[in-house]
């Protein structure tokens, strides 16, 4: 006479309270903090900065050639903030976007000097 083999079931995790996971780290009686802010950064938040991918994702450059003819006329240079070649170069946002904004040429300027 065979028996009914049982259905394997694994263990069940241990059940996670969500609510009391804010409270892990606290003390009885301690005030929370407020969270920190997340999220993509301000508009004006001068500490914001471009990699050249991104310059050349907003077509602000086509190469490396034009990003270095640019810098001839005005354009922000790239700030590093650790030594060595494998830095990675970082435009600031603030400074690229006034330097296009004064340089900014619409197609009609140029018909007009053109002629």
């Amino acid at each position: 006479m065979d028996s009914p083999k049982a259905k394997y079931e694994p263990p069940s995790p241990k059940g996670v309270d969500i609510e009391r996971l804010g409270d892990a780290g606290s003390k009885p009686g301690a005030k929370s903090r407020p969270a920190m802010k997340t999220g993509p950064p301000d508009d004006d938040d001068e500490f914001a900065f471009w990699r050249f991918a991104d310059l050349k994702e907003r077509r602000i450059v086509t190469d490396r050639v034009d990003l270095f003819r640019k810098q001839q006329r005005g354009f922000p240079k790239a700030v590093k903030f650790t030594p060595g070649q494998g830095a990675v170069a970082l435009f600031p946002q603030r400074a690229v976007k006034e330097w296009v904004r004064a340089n900014m040429n619409t197609v009609d300027d140029d018909n007009d000097a053109a002629a």
